[in-house]
């Protein structure tokens, strides 16, 4: 298969400069371990590597839309920094069409109601931690 001339050019950059890596890369790095880690937790022994990008970049995206989301209602709310309940918020958009149960009732527990945060409570409470294999470098990482 023809990388269309990406191979030669990458030949041509002298091996004596510093390249760093880009957000994406460090961020796409951190996506395939975790993706796999959670593979691996729920019975997985193995996968293919275009499976495993393919998974990471569905992670990368859910991220980036929870991002927006969380971000429309903080602008909504005429604020410029998301705060917990605009995350909640744009995780019970993302995840289900009803919105944020218990929202319009009086409760000073609403975000503990939501239907998202009991999932990821379920979740935690239930799956066994997994560390990473190698301490996450710090952003951005230098290569050599």
């Amino acid at each position: 298969m023809n990388d269309g001339g990406e191979a030669e050019a990458k030949s041509d950059v002298p091996s004596t400069s510093v390249i760093r890596s880009g957000p994406g890369d460090f961020g796409r790095a951190i996506s395939r371990i975790a993706v796999a880690q959670v593979c691996e937790s729920i019975g997985f022994g193995g996968f293919n590597e275009s499976a495993l990008d393919s998974l990471a970049d569905v992670a990368i995206r859910y991220i980036c839309d929870l991002g927006k989301t969380s971000k429309f209602y903080a602008n909504l709310a005429g604020r410029t920094e998301c705060n917990v309940f605009d995350v909640v918020q744009g995780l019970e958009d993302i995840g289900m069409s009803q919105g944020f149960s218990g929202a319009s009732e009086i409760h000073t527990d609403c975000v503990v109601s939501s239907g998202a945060i009991k999932e990821i409570k379920e979740y935690v409470e239930m799956a066994e931690e997994i560390p990473f294999a190698q301490p996450v470098p710090r952003f951005p990482v230098i290569r050599t």
